[in-house]
């Protein structure tokens, strides 16, 4: 299944380790990175192709409003 998961390069708050137990980070830019490099990682080593992509949005933070439109161009594309 095609995936986009996107964050904006300026969601680097920290977070409490409640709101995160057993993510590979501490901001929501780097668990997402992390998370898709993981799942490219578990695809090849178990002969499949990944199909999630990152999409990094220069100057937005956490804001749906704010992502909403590369969200929208995301599912248009698929």
């Amino acid at each position: 299944v095609p995936l986009t998961v996107i964050v904006g390069l300026n969601d680097t708050a920290e977070l409490p380790q409640a709101l995160i137990p057993g993510q590979k980070g501490t901001n929501r830019y780097v668990i997402a990175r992390n998370w898709v490099g993981d799942m490219a990682t578990f695809a090849e080593e178990n002969g499949l192709e990944s199909r999630i992509e990152l999409e990094l949005i220069p100057g937005k933070g956490h804001s749906m409003g704010g992502l909403l439109p590369y969200g929208q161009e995301a599912l248009e594309a698929r």
